[in-house]
């Protein structure tokens, strides 16, 4: 069950990397919520019009020492995030997420991201 909520969280990654928006987006809950320092949005439209303002960034998403605790249908999740900017090969952001996942027929999806940036971009 940890393989598949890890699949989730990398899933997230590669869909943002490659600027596949409406992917990226169904990897949420409905209500999801991404939040990071200064903003907080929730819910899907929210999600995709921020992401499609984004998105394509330029580089590649890199989680690693991902500790995943499940209880139940629910999962939190604490992962540690580089993103490399292309073509320099740059490390751009260090950072952590700290994920709630939800287990929603049968998939694992995203009901809050949090992210926490520890050296500025």
């Amino acid at each position: 069950m940890a393989d598949e909520i890890r699949n989730t969280l990398a899933l997230y990654c590669q869909h943002s990397d490659d600027a596949r928006v409406d992917e990226l987006v169904a990897l949420f809950a409905a209500e999801g919520v991404f939040s990071a320092p200064g903003t907080e949005i929730r819910g899907r439209e929210a999600l995709r019009e921020m992401f499609a303002g984004q998105l394509p960034a330029h580089g590649r998403h890199v989680t690693l020492n991902t500790v995943v605790n499940r209880d139940g249908e629910r999962a939190h999740c604490v992962s540690d995030m580089f993103f490399i900017s292309l073509p320099d090969n740059t490390i751009r952001v260090v950072g952590r997420y700290d994920d709630e996942l939800v287990l929603n027929d049968g998939r694992w999806l995203i009901a809050r991201r949090d992210f926490q940036m520890i050296t500025p971009a």
